[in-house]
C-alpha cells in the first residue's frame, strides 16, 4: 500500500466532499466518500465502496451508529483496513496522509 489507494471516506457532510478529494488528489491517491446513511440503497453503495477501497476512514462522530457497525463489519469481512477516527477536519486528513505515505505498511494487513 502507498500511492495511488482508493481511500473510503465514511461519515461526513457532502458539501465537504469536494475539498477532501483534493487533498487526496495532491497525495496521490483517490477519495471517495459516503455519509453513513443505511437507508435504501445506501448500503449496498457503502459495500461496493468499500469493496474497491484500499482504505476505509470511518468518522464515528458524524456517523449514524449502524452507519459506524456496517462500515467496520464490511471492512473487517473484505480485510481492508480501517482507520476510526472521532471526527476528521481538513487538516486531520492531510496528516492522516501524510502518515499513510510516510508509514504505509502501519495501514495494510
Amino acid at each position: 500500500m502507498g500511492q495511488d489507494m482508493i481511500i473510503a471516506l465514511v461519515g461526513g457532510l457532502d458539501r465537504n466532499e469536494s475539498r477532501y478529494v483534493k487533498i487526496a488528489s495532491g497525495s496521490g491517491h483517490k477519495l471517495e466518500s459516503h455519509t453513513g446513511r443505511t437507508g435504501g440503497r445506501a448500503s449496498e453503495e457503502l459495500r461496493r465502496l468499500i469493496d474497491r477501497a484500499s482504505l476505509v476512514i470511518i468518522q464515528i462522530t458524524i456517523n449514524s451508529h449502524g452507519g459506524v457497525q456496517l462500515a467496520k463489519r464490511i471492512a473487517k469481512k473484505n480485510k481492508k483496513p480501517a482507520v476510526l477516527i472521532p471526527r476528521l477536519g481538513q487538516e486531520g486528513f492531510r496528516k492522516l496522509l501524510e502518515k499513510v505515505n510516510r508509514e504505509p505498511e502501519k495501514f495494510s494487513l
